[in-house]
């Protein structure tokens, strides 16, 4: 409700699907939180004493989230489009990056980093009369599971640092995925970061003059330049 009757009138919520159980499910994703009062009602496992065990359906948490326009559905977010959105979110940690294709004594290995501790600094400014949104990121990283590119083999994460390399990696790899999450945000004018809020702030006169000529606070996002600085450390 508060995303529906802001300015931008969109918002973001967590997705539950509705999956049967099965053998080996369980395996592939997380299962929802609930409490004991609710999980009665909103599963559908209690509606007869002679279903089938085996048609039992739970509600099934795969960390995706959906993006609200106007109070309808318009995007269904994975995990990595989330985590992409939720960078510039100081208190969002623990966010996994996958970083491929990383040369190391002649192998390529696959590396998932997770963020333990973030930094944020944002600036908003007009250049030239363009609204241009600067975001610092202090982003330290933990190491967590290396693979083999060929094999998947396992190897131990003590034995590899942040190396130029691997530090390159990772910055291309948030950017691109910071981008992306950007134009996804960009297309269905859903500001769910709070950038008219940031720009009325810091830049009121400006702002208000620039929404009044260009379709308002609703459709702001679409004429933001968006610039990202990166800055990676071991934790």
């Amino acid at each position: 409700y508060k995303g529906y009757y802001n300015q931008t009138k969109a918002s973001i919520i967590g997705y539950l699907c509705v999956e049967e159980e099965s053998e080996g499910s369980e395996a592939s994703v997380e299962k929802a939180s609930v409490s004991d009062d609710r999980g009665s009602s909103m599963s559908g496992s209690t509606s007869s004493n002679n279903q089938n065990q085996e048609d039992k359906k739970n509600l099934i948490n795969c960390g995706k989230s959906i993006l609200l326009k106007n109070g309808k559905m318009v995007e269904v977010l994975s995990v990595e489009q989330l985590n992409a959105i939720n960078l510039l979110n100081s208190k969002s940690i623990n966010q996994i990056l996958r970083v491929k294709d990383v040369e190391n004594d002649e192998r390529l290995l696959n590396m998932n980093f997770m963020i333990k501790d973030k930094q944020v600094s944002i600036k908003t400014s007009f250049e030239n009369g363009v609204p241009v949104f600067n975001a610092k990121l202090l982003l330290k990283v933990n190491l967590v599971e290396v693979e083999s590119g060929n094999d998947e083999t396992k190897i131990s994460t003590e034995l590899l640092d942040l190396s130029p390399q691997i530090r390159e990696k990772i910055d291309q790899k948030v950017k691109l995925d910071f981008s992306n999450a950007i134009a996804l945000l960009k297309k269905n004018s859903a500001d769910i970061i709070d950038v008219n809020r940031k720009f009325f702030l810091k830049n009121r006169k400006q702002y208000m003059n620039f929404i009044e000529g260009n379709d308002g606070a609703e459709n702001f996002i679409k004429n933001v330049v968006f610039r990202l600085n990166i800055i990676i450390e071991a934790d």
